[in-house]
């Protein structure tokens, strides 16, 4: 049985609020992933576990707005998120959370510019998908929004949509082991894709299974 049961009611604050603390922000999981990445490569020392397990966190985090993005699909509701992300992670004294998942954000930016298959867009559709992230966000900005969620949010705008996600979840593996100065071996790159898919997976079946509402 999942952590819901179908169509529970819950606020936007109070679902997100709710799923940080059961799931998200659950350090346990990302110890027991490290330690699987320890036995399949050498370069992940215990020197680095609190590191690697902080990245992992922040990756969870913008995973897990993705995943919102792909189930919910309103504008409002997808920077109220970024904006009770922001505001949640401020009052646990971890903004710094916030500022490491903006590195994220941004490999789930240039993302798109790529196929499943990991080919380059043409420069037209790069054009057009530059063009309308900007008409979103100004959009977005005219309603009030805070400008900086704006554009967290404007970066997942399109991305994880995919039938097949591994580009981006390679994407972001590759990320993690650049900021950990870590040369991934294949098995590594394998487990980490894995890890992300699963928690992107379970995230939207969970978000699925609630009614959310933004008061």
């Amino acid at each position: 049985m999942g952590l819901f049961s179908r169509k529970e009611k819950y606020t936007l604050q109070g679902f997100c609020q709710h799923y940080f603390h059961l799931t998200v922000l659950q350090t346990e999981d990302c110890y027991t992933l490290i330690e699987k990445l320890k036995n399949s490569d050498g370069q992940f020392t215990d020197n680095e576990i609190e590191s690697a397990a902080f990245e992992l966190l922040a990756i969870r985090m913008e995973l897990f707005a993705l995943a919102w993005n792909y189930v919910l699909r309103s504008d409002d509701y997808i920077v109220s998120q970024s904006i009770f992300t922001k505001e949640y992670l401020d009052s646990l004294g971890a903004s710094s959370l916030w500022e490491s998942m903006a590195e994220y954000n941004k490999t789930v930016s240039a993302s798109r510019r790529f196929t499943s298959e990991g080919e380059p867009l043409s420069k037209m559709d790069v054009l057009k998908l530059d063009q309308a992230m900007l008409a979103w966000f100004t959009r977005m900005h005219n309603k009030g929004y805070d400008d900086e969620c704006i554009g967290r949010s404007a970066n997942r705008l399109r991305a994880g949509m995919k039938s097949d996600n591994t580009q981006l979840f390679m994407s972001l593996a590759d990320k993690f082991c650049h900021r950990l100065q870590v040369v991934p071996s294949f098995q590594v790159t394998h487990e980490l894709i894995q890890a992300f898919y699963d928690f992107y997976e379970t995230s939207k079946a969970d978000i699925s299974k609630v009614k959310i509402t933004l008061n």
